[in-house]
């Protein structure tokens, strides 16, 4: 039998994106959310049952932003009534508790974390669970919540709906992607550790100053080729960033005296999609790329799409028809054209591998 994962605060950030990695792994979920499920107010059946369908309890409800007695209540008696639970329930669990590295901070957040810890290295010693402590630094990643999880987040919105971002206290600080902090925990899951209490303090190299980490994120705003950041670092926040932008716009039609074009999607790290629509009897393109790849795909109306090989001539046609649809690759240095051989309007659906960049197009001039 598989083993079964039990989440504490599974729909908040951290919890949900650990929940769907261990679900892409093949565990069986078991769920425990507020508001229906609190470890603050729960009905205490609900709890029992929750720990007795689990065989690890990755324990990372908590309450990040609130009053003082809040931020208490959400790290120190939502822990202690978990692990008051399983020792009640006699549960053997494996505890994989969501920490902070603010545990040694003497703030409010930091000493509820420590305090949350000292609990389940209690329960570790009195009963025998294994449990497993990760302090992680700043989490960050898509769909965050601004003002709350992550200054990432915060920064990305304001910058994604045109606000003034106000840094209160610039320090360096430490950020890790949510994705690489969920493959942390999903190998934990799977790991068998000979001491009861494991203790780690997660160290990224991503430490930025926070007015650095703004500048970074701002310029996400005129950025033309994402695929040219300097660091895996860069592209996740990349990424974060586009999730707070918002899609929903108008696209813009550039016509001429051959049809229409419209460029659809652009994806960092994938490439772009645009469409164009060609007039009977026009030809489109007489060019090659030197790193582009292209694949043309006619959804409607008919073509022939001519290549030729600039170093050995050789040539290759391909008459496709919107009724039984293609893909056909422009194959890199190859010069390559694509005529409306039809007698309606011709529509093209063209991926791209790489984002358009006006000032690097790659794009040379030359027949077939």
């Amino acid at each position: 039998m598989s083993l079964r994962v039990g989440i504490t605060g599974s729909s908040g950030f951290i919890g949900r994106n650990i929940a769907k990695a261990l679900k892409d792994k093949g565990y069986a979920i078991n769920h425990f959310n507020r508001p229906g499920q609190d470890l603050l107010n729960s009905d205490p059946s609900s709890l029992r049952e929750f720990i007795k369908n689990s065989d690890i309890i990755i324990h990372a409800a908590a309450i990040n932003r609130g009053t003082d007695s809040e931020v208490i209540s959400g790290g120190v008696v939502a822990t202690n009534n978990l692990a008051r639970a399983i020792v009640d329930s006699k549960s053997a669990a494996k505890i994989v508790f969501i920490s902070s590295v603010q545990a040694d901070l003497d703030n409010v957040y930091g000493r509820s974390k420590n305090l949350a810890e000292s609990l389940l290295a209690d329960l570790s010693k009195r009963q025998g669970n294994q449990v497993s402590i990760f302090r992680v630094p700043n989490v960050f990643g898509e769909n965050g919540r601004p003002f709350y999880n992550s200054v990432v987040h915060t920064f990305c919105h304001q910058i994604a709906n045109n606000q003034r971002p106000k840094i209160l206290v610039d320090k360096k600080t430490q950020f890790i992607y949510i994705q690489d902090l969920s493959k942390i925990i999903s190998k934990e899951v799977d790991t068998a550790r000979k001491n009861k209490l494991f203790l780690k303090t997660i160290r990224p190299a991503n430490e930025v100053m926070v007015s650095d980490l703004l500048r970074l994120i701002n310029s996400f705003k005129n950025i033309k080729d994402p695929s040219k950041l300097k660091s895996k670092f860069h592209r996740d926040l990349y990424r974060t960033y586009l999730s707070f932008q918002s899609y929903n716009k108008k696209l813009e039609i550039k016509s001429d005296e051959r049809g229409k074009l419209v460029e659809t999607f652009k994806i960092p790290d994938t490439g772009q999609v645009f469409y164009s629509t060609t007039k009977p009897n026009v030809t489109r393109g007489d060019h090659y790329h030197t790193r582009k790849k292209e694949v043309f795909c006619v959804i409607e109306g008919k073509a022939k799409i001519r290549l030729r090989n600039r170093k050995t001539g050789q040539i290759e046609e391909h008459v496709v028809d919107g009724e039984q649809p293609e893909a056909i690759e422009m194959k890199i240095g190859w010069t390559h054209n694509i005529k409306n051989i039809g007698k309606k309007e011709m529509k093209l659906l063209v991926w791209v591998n790489e984002i358009f960049n006006p000032e690097d197009p790659d794009t040379f001039s030359e027949e077939v």
